[in-house]
Parts: C-alpha cells; sequence; structure tokens
C-alpha cells in the first residue's frame, strides 16, 4: 500500500477523535503512529514519501481544528488528493508561512471548490426535482413543465449558461443557434450596465429579469411549439421579431383579436396562441414584482433600438430601423407593483416606544447572557437546551429587567419583564478565554434591525458598516447630549460616505459588536467588497463588515433576509406587553400565523420606521431607560465664542468700553470681520471661484438622520448647484436658495430648521453662529418645559398639550443636531491649529481664541445671551427676556437684560474689555458674578 492509498485508507472516512485499528492488540495514538510511519518511511521512502506524512499531520491537525457535536463524522473528511489541493500548500512553501497566510493562499481554492460542489449539487437535485415532477405527474401543461425546467441554476455575471444542454430533457433544441442574436443583445446590454454604475444589486434584479425573458424564449415557447406542432406560431428568433400580441403581453378583446388580427392577416379564427411572457411571468412570481420585470424588460428594448446599428454588426443580428418597443410601460404596468395598494399598515402610535425599548431589553439581556456563558457560568446542556426555545426566562439566568419609559414630562411608565423572544444568532465556536468550543448569542442581527428602525438607514447601509470606520467621531458617549451622537455611513446608494445621527443606545450596542467581532469572537475579518462584488462599481473599496457573519464564509455580513425571521418573533413579544398595558377594546394584533404555520408580521419594519418618526415628531424629547439606572439626563455641554485678538483694538479697549457704539468688539467677539452672508467674507466670496479649495479648508459638512428624508444631501448637491443661486446664513450654507426640504417642513411644521435639514451645509466659519442658535434653542426648550407643566395643571385640550410637546421636540432635535455639527467643526478647527504644516487660506476664523459658555451654568448663561442679543440680532429669539427672568441670579444683569439695547451693547463691550484686559475667561468671569450675588443675599439676610 503506497501513502495516499494509506492516508485514504486511515482517515478518508475518519473523522477528530477516532483511533486507529490496534496493531499488534494495541491501540496507537496519532502521535506514536506517526512515529512509526516516521521511521517507516526513512526505511522505505518509495512506500511513504515525507510530502506524503506531512500532508497526514496536517489533515489530522484539520480534522481536530473541525471537532463539533453538530457536525457528523464525514463532514470533512478527505481522500489524499482532495486534502492536498485544499491545503494548497507544500512542505517548502510551509515553512515560511504563518497559519494566517496559509488560510489567505487557500482561500481562493476553497472558496471555488465551495462554489463549484454547489453548483454540482444544485443541478443534481435540479435533474431530481424534474424527474420526481415527470414520475409522479400523470398530465402536464408545457406551461407547468416549463416552470420546472427553467428553473435550472443560471449565472447572474455572463450569458453563458443559455446553450443546448442548459434545459434537462431539452437537449434536442438547437438553443445555440437561434438565441445568438438574443445572446449578443443581452451581453451588450449587461456590459451596459456595468460600465453605467448600477449597484451590484440593482444590476443583478435587471439580468434575472432577462433571463426569465430568456426562459420564456427559448424553455417555454419550443416546449409550446411541440404540443402545436400545426402552430403558424415560430420561434422569434431576432428581437425585432419579438411581437408584442403574440409574444409579450395580448390583453385585447377575443373580438378584437378575431377582427383585426386573424382576419385581416388572413389567419383561421381558431388558432391556438401561446401564453405571453407577462403571463408566464404571473405564474411564476407575484404581481407585487411584476412591475420591475416590466420596466426592464422595456428597458432592454430600448437599448436594443438606440444601438441597432451597433447590434447589426454582430454575425446574425439584423435589427429593423423601424423596430417599436413591445413594451408598453403606461398599459403593461397597471395594477402591478408600484401601482397597486400599499402594504405598509401603520403602528399604533403609542405602541413605537414598547418596540424600542423592547429591542433594547433583546439587545440587553442578550449581552449579558453572552457575558455569564463566557464565564462558563452555565453548563453546556443547560445553553444546548434554552438556546432552542422560543422564548427565555429571564429567572433561569439569574436575571431581572425593567423598563422605565418617560410617558410625559414628569411621569414614568415601568415595565418589567419575566421572559424574552429567543431570537439571537447562537453560533458554536471559539471565543476568548475559551479552549473549546462553546455556544453564545450573537445579536447582529437585532442590532442591524435597530439601525434601520431608528438611524433612519436602509438596510443595506446598516449591512455594510465598516467596523473600521462606523465610530470615528465617537469620543466619548457619556459626552453625548439628548441621547444622540455621530456615526459614519460608509456606503449609501449614491455611492457616497456621510455623517449621521444616531440614538446613543444605538449606537452604544454598536461598540459592543465591535468589542465582540474584532477580540471575543477569534476568527478575524477579511476585507470584502460592498455587495460582495469584486469590481466594486461604487467604487467604495475593502469594507471589513461590522456585522460579519460566522456562518457566511469570507466575512460577509448577515444578509438582508436574516431578519424577516427575527422580525415577526420581536412583534409578538410586543404585542403581549402592549396589550397588557392598554384596555381590552385598544388591543392589537402584530403578527399573524400563515397557512404553513410560520408567523408574518403585519407590521413592515418600514411601517414601524414610518410610526416612529410620527411619534418622534410629537414626543421625541421624552426618553427610554431601564430601571437600573437613572432616567437620563441631558449631559453638560459648551458653546463657544471665537475672539481674534488685534494689537491695536487691544489699546483701544477702554474708549471702547465706555462708547455706545461697539462693533469692533462685536468683530472680535465673533472672530471675522464682516457677517458670513456679508459678500467680503470668504464662503460667499469663494464659492464661485474656488468651491474645492473652499469645502476642503471649511470643512464643509451636512448631516442626515432617521427622521428627514432626502434624494441628496448639500455636500451632493454643491456639485450640481455651479450656476444657480445659492444662500449664505450665518450659520450655514443652503444650496437650494432658502427653498426648505418638503420632506422637513412636514415633520417640523415650519421653515428654517437648518440643524435638521439635510441640504445644508456648515463650515467652520458657521461655527459662531451655530453656537448662538445652541443658546436660542435651549432657552426656548426650558421655556417650554415650563409652559408643558402649566398646561398639565390647568388641564389644557389634548391638542394644545400635542402641540407644544412638538415644538419642544423640534426644538431640542435641532439643538442635538447643532452640537453633533460644533462638534465636528470644532475638532477639525483645532486639529488645523495644531498642525504647523497645515496652511488654511480660505477661513475667517484663523487665530482666535475660544472661550466656552458652560450651558448649566446660569450666570454664564446670562452674559452668552447679552452678548448675543447684539451681536446676533438676526438669531436670537423671544425667549431671551424669559430665559433671564428665569435663572438670573444677579439683580444687576436682570436690569442689563431688560433694559434698552443701545445699553446692552454697552455693557456687553464692558463685559469684553474685562475679559480681554484682564486676562480672564467667561468662566471665571461668571464665577465672579455668582460669588457677588451670593455675598448680597447674605447681607440681605
Amino acid at each position: 500500500m503506497n501513502g495516499g492509498a494509506l492516508f485514504n485508507a486511515e482517515f478518508g472516512i475518519r473523522h477528530s477523535g477516532s483511533t486507529v485499528p490496534e496493531r499488534s492488540g494495541v491501540a496507537l495514538s496519532f502521535c506514536r503512529r506517526h512515529a512509526w510511519l516516521q521511521e517507516f518511511s526513512s526505511q522505505y521512502p518509495n512506500r511513504i514519501t515525507q510530502e506524503q506524512l506531512f500532508y497526514l499531520e496536517k489533515y489530522q491537525q484539520h480534522l481536530n481544528s473541525k471537532k463539533s457535536s453538530q457536525n457528523s463524522p464525514d463532514v470533512h473528511a478527505h481522500t489524499y488528493d482532495e486534502f492536498k489541493e485544499y491545503y494548497n500548500c507544500t512542505p517548502q512553501q510551509a515553512k515560511g508561512l504563518t497559519t494566517v497566510e496559509r488560510q489567505r493562499q487557500r482561500r481562493n481554492i476553497s472558496r471555488n471548490q465551495k462554489a463549484v460542489k454547489k453548483a454540482i449539487n444544485k443541478k443534481a437535485k435540479h435533474k431530481e426535482n424534474i424527474d420526481n415532477f415527470i414520475k409522479e405527474t400523470d398530465s402536464y401543461s408545457p406551461e407547468e413543465l416549463a416552470l420546472v425546467l427553467r428553473k435550472a441554476p443560471k449565472s447572474l455575471d455572463n450569458f453563458n449558461w443559455l446553450s443546448s444542454t442548459h434545459y434537462y430533457t431539452r437537449e434536442h433544441i438547437d438553443i445555440d443557434n437561434t438565441s445568438q442574436e438574443w445572446i449578443a443583445a443581452s451581453e451588450m446590454f449587461l456590459n451596459r450596465l456595468k460600465t453605467n454604475g448600477d449597484s451590484t444589486s440593482s444590476r443583478k434584479v435587471k439580468i434575472k429579469n432577462i433571463n426569465f425573458l430568456l426562459d420564456y424564449l427559448f424553455c417555454y415557447l419550443p416546449l409550446w411549439l411541440e404540443y402545436n406542432p400545426k402552430s403558424l406560431i415560430r420561434l422569434p428568433a431576432s428581437v425585432c421579431e419579438f411581437e408584442r400580441v403574440l409574444f409579450w403581453n395580448n390583453n385585447i378583446s377575443e373580438s378584437d383579436k378575431q377582427s383585426y388580427l386573424f382576419k385581416a392577416a388572413g389567419i383561421p379564427s381558431d388558432i391556438p396562441l401561446p401564453i405571453t411572457a407577462c403571463q408566464f411571468y404571473d405564474r411564476a412570481y407575484s404581481s407585487m414584482t411584476k412591475s420591475s420585470f416590466v420596466v426592464h424588460i422595456h428597458e432592454f428594448f430600448e437599448f436594443c433600438r438606440a444601438n441597432r446599428v451597433l447590434l447589426n454588426q454582430v454575425p446574425g443580428c439584423s435589427i429593423d430601423a423601424d423596430f417599436a418597443n413591445p413594451v408598453n410601460l403606461l398599459i403593461d404596468r397597471t395594477g402591478s407593483g408600484s401601482r397597486g395598494g400599499s402594504n405598509k399598515i401603520p403602528l399604533p402610535l403609542d405602541s413605537t416606544l414598547i418596540v424600542k425599548s423592547y429591542i433594547q431589553a433583546i439587545n440587553d439581556i442578550g449581552v449579558e447572557i453572552r457575558t455569564r456563558i463566557l464565564n462558563k457560568e452555565f453548563s453546556e446542556t443547560f445553553i444546548a437546551d434554552i438556546k432552542s426555545k422560543d422564548w427565555l426566562t429571564l429567572s433561569d439566568f439569574n436575571l431581572s429587567y425593567t423598563i422605565k419609559i418617560q410617558s410625559s414630562i414628569d411621569e414614568f411608565l415601568e415595565i418589567p419583564l419575566t421572559k424574552i423572544a429567543n431570537v439571537y444568532s447562537w453560533y458554536l465556536g471559539r471565543y476568548t478565554n475559551n479552549d473549546q468550543l462553546i455556544t453564545v448569542p450573537w445579536m447582529s442581527v437585532v442590532r442591524m434591525l435597530s439601525i434601520a428602525l431608528y438611524a433612519g438607514l436602509r438596510m443595506q447601509n446598516c449591512q455594510w458598516l465598516d467596523i473600521n470606520s462606523f465610530d470615528q467621531f465617537v469620543s466619548s458617549l457619556d459626552s453625548s447630549v439628548l441621547s444622540s451622537t455621530m456615526m459614519f455611513v460608509n456606503t449609501d446608494k449614491s455611492g457616497k460616505e456621510r455623517p449621521a445621527v444616531v440614538s446613543t443606545d444605538v449606537m452604544k450596542s454598536l461598540l459592543d459588536e465591535k468589542e465582540f467581532q474584532s477580540n471575543i469572537f477569534t476568527k478575524p475579518i477579511t476585507p470584502v467588497y460592498y455587495e460582495n462584488d469584486d469590481d466594486d462599481p461604487k467604487e467604495y473599496g475593502p469594507i471589513y463588515p461590522l456585522f460579519r457573519s460566522p456562518w457566511v464564509g469570507y466575512s460577509l455580513p448577515f444578509s438582508d433576509t436574516s431578519y424577516t425571521l427575527v422580525w415577526p418573533k420581536i412583534l409578538l413579544g410586543v404585542e403581549e406587553i402592549y396589550n397588557s398595558l392598554v384596555p381590552e377594546d385598544r388591543h392589537h394584533t402584530f403578527v399573524k400565523t400563515a397557512a404553513n404555520g410560520r408567523l408574518m408580521a403585519i407590521h413592515t419594519p418600514h411601517a414601524l420606521r414610518a410610526t416612529w418618526i410620527t411619534h418622534m415628531k410629537i414626543y421625541g424629547h421624552l426618553q427610554v431607560s431601564i430601571i437600573q439606572g437613572q432616567v437620563a439626563h441631558e449631559n453638560e455641554y459648551t458653546t463657544n465664542y471665537y475672539v481674534v485678538p488685534n494689537a491695536k483694538e487691544l489699546m483701544e479697549q477702554i474708549d471702547i468700553a465706555n462708547s455706545r457704539v461697539a462693533s469692533s468688539a462685536w468683530n472680535r467677539l465673533k472672530g471675522i470681520k464682516e457677517a458670513n452672508s456679508h459678500p467680503q467674507s470668504v464662503i460667499p466670496r469663494e464659492w464661485a471661484n474656488n468651491r474645492v479649495a473652499l469645502a476642503k479648508d471649511q470643512n464643509f459638512i451636512s448631516i442626515s438622520s432617521a427622521i428627514i428624508e432626502t434624494e441628496a444631501s448639500g455636500i451632493e448637491l454643491i456639485a450640481t448647484t455651479a450656476n444657480e443661486p445659492v444662500a449664505f446664513f450665518t450659520q450655514c450654507v443652503c444650496v437650494k436658495n432658502g427653498e426648505c426640504p418638503k420632506q422637513l417642513i412636514a415633520f417640523t411644521g415650519r421653515e428654517r430648521v437648518c440643524g435638521l435639514c439635510p441640504i445644508a451645509v456648515f463650515g467652520v466659519d458657521h461655527l459662531p453662529g451655530i453656537s448662538c442658535i445652541m443658546r436660542r434653542l435651549a432657552g426656548r426648550s426650558e421655556q417650554l418645559i415650563q409652559q408643558l407643566k402649566k398646561l398639565k395643571a390647568s388641564d389644557a385640550r389634548p391638542e394644545e398639550i400635542e402641540y407644544v410637546h412638538h415644538d419642544l421636540t423640534i426644538n431640542k432635535l435641532e439643538l442635538a443636531s447643532y452640537l453633533h455639527i460644533s462638534q465636528l467643526l470644532n475638532k477639525h478647527l483645532e486639529t488645523a491649529k495644531n498642525d504647523v504644516g497645515l496652511i488654511t487660506r480660505l477661513r475667517d476664523i484663523k487665530d482666535y481664541v475660544k472661550h466656552d459658555i458652560n450651558m448649566g451654568n446660569p450666570a454664564q448663561r446670562v452674559i452668552a445671551q447679552i452678548l448675543d442679543s447684539s451681536l446676533f440680532p438676526q438669531l436670537t429669539g423671544d425667549g431671551y427676556p424669559h430665559l433671564i427672568q428665569k435663572i438670573a441670579k444677579s439683580p444687576e444683569l436682570l436690569q442689563v437684560a431688560l433694559s434698552d439695547p443701545d445699553a446692552r451693547e454697552m455693557y456687553t463691550a464692558q463685559i469684553l474689555t474685562i475679559m480681554t484686559t484682564m486676562g480672564i475667561s467667561l468662566s471665571e468671569l461668571s464665577d465672579s458674578i455668582e460669588s457677588r450675588h451670593i455675598k448680597l443675599l447674605e447681607a440681605a439676610a
């Protein structure tokens, strides 16, 4: 027996952990056997070579690494030649490679092997299905048989699949000759899609529909012709022979067919006709997808018409100049696709907080269970038992969990949970600090779903978040305001990357996902291309998916179909909680059971998202938390003044302080000589001249969020507004010349809410105006909170209270958005200031001194409001006197606040004088004011 035969005999059908047959009555371990074989090989090198021994050793290591109670013994078995091909590394090469390098080297060949094996298995299964259909069906129509035959596996990358051997049992049909023109047109259409920048998913849908048309032409029609050998109908071998009434859509009446089609052509009236491509599609797929089929086939024929001359250069092609598109979009799309009724059933408005908090509970409980499993607090038997359950009882894990929802301005609803839906992805694998395979719950699918629902991202954006970049804007979640933070989205339908506002609890779960994927699960994440398309048409570059699936090879993320199984189970848990809280007459059904026993969600995720936005529009300022922690209050945050000192102006400070004209003080406080909207400031001056350099120096950004959807962001629109009027505001640039998007007005109920506007563009020179607006919004929010409390005490009508809730929500959402914008711009500003090699020319704020305003300090807030009233009269609001009345600690400052504008200008100049000549910060000045107020109170006592 040679070495390969020994390998096959000893290991080809064995699995990890098995021992070899006894030799001389003694069961030898692998180590002893290997030593014996080493000795044998040295004496008989022609029987067993050193190379064969090398692969034998690596094969045993391979089996040991694949130990799993879930697998049968034969799953990982190989013959000698199979394993040698799989390992893809010679003994000499292996000496200079690490384990990871060897894995990378054999990745491609292993990938190809799996693809080939999968294709062979699918083809064999397809043939088996056809044989069973023919055997078990007494009689069948050509339509019925064609629907079975057409399911043969096809490629979406080319049309090489279409040949005479493709359709099983139909090999006698000469497809190779009759399909030449159709294949040439299809290949040319595919190349156009690739060069036209269509996304991978869009391209595949179009090619799938072209494939279906080819199935109709070369599978169904030949079958029908065999059933109707005397028919005058002939197979359309050319594109221009594809007659609308015969092959596409003959939805005209029978009388019209007789009068105009048959009689005029001298054709017998009883001639049989095949079903059309549209009718064939109706039998294969749902009418809900028919609209896209019609559109894509129309596009294909339009392409053939437009490129007729080029196609006619292909041998055998002949498309007439008067060829008309057989597809009519106006007629053929009626009643299908987007013209049909919507299935987006909205949820009860008051259920949205239950859904959000329930998803958060699933995440939090899953993290706790995962931690305890990794700490080996549960036995393997216990884990094997609970992972297959539909519901997890928290007491089984010695856990308790209570949700706390803010139901009004000062009331909370507590919801204790005793069980949770088991929607986790349980995976047996290797994890840090565990030398054995263990099963732990993955929360990836739930987290993808939470981003899509509450961060406003499309599911594909969620799937393809990059683990190395999504958190680049996050410095510390402890400093987040209004429960929101920033996330970097590396993919979008436009092919652009962008920042997006997300909730803090969502970001915390994503950071936990990053830690788990990077440091707890031991399999490294490898780069893949968007939608697994190596051509990378959107040019995103290699992506390291945050939501890498352990089941899918080569670090691909969980698919968008993975959450369809999870979503109904989540809603089932929501239904139980919601119906336990509301009266019986308000009970609601969230899921139903289909005929096959599967749960079906009545509300799609998109319907929930739409309802959530409606809720956010009114009650977005209310919070959800866990009872174990305090209800989240707004964290401390600062706004800023940017002072650019000038030596000459420093000498004139005393005169300015006593002057009633303090314009130079305002300019110095803002850090610029003119207002941003003034023609001489940098942004409007350079917008038309040097926009690329201006955008770089200003670090222009636009912000997207869950609540306002738009086709393009402000940054994207910059490239298309070269010759269009643009509005330059103190706090932003409006690329639509002040015309607010309809989506923004629909949500906010008013115009000029620029902090929430996705088409607004913000730059470094907008920072002073942004800080002023933040102070105004903070004051207005406090005023509205007091108003809500008074309305509640006065038993006001619900509509009046709801209006104030809405106003408060918009104020707080815009405040949070401006805060995130200022954080990003300030970060860029500080980086540029500290980089001595960076020269920034197109910026008014350069050598500045920044004064922080602590928004939690009443005295600093009063000073800031006084300054803002003169510095930014266009930005300060009516809430300014109210704020001073409410929080002012000094009678002197209160008098200043209510005095005439000229007096305010004088006091403002004096404040600036103190700050610049004494070298003290605004914070120190406010401390001095507070100290004096305390002394006044003590004296009065």
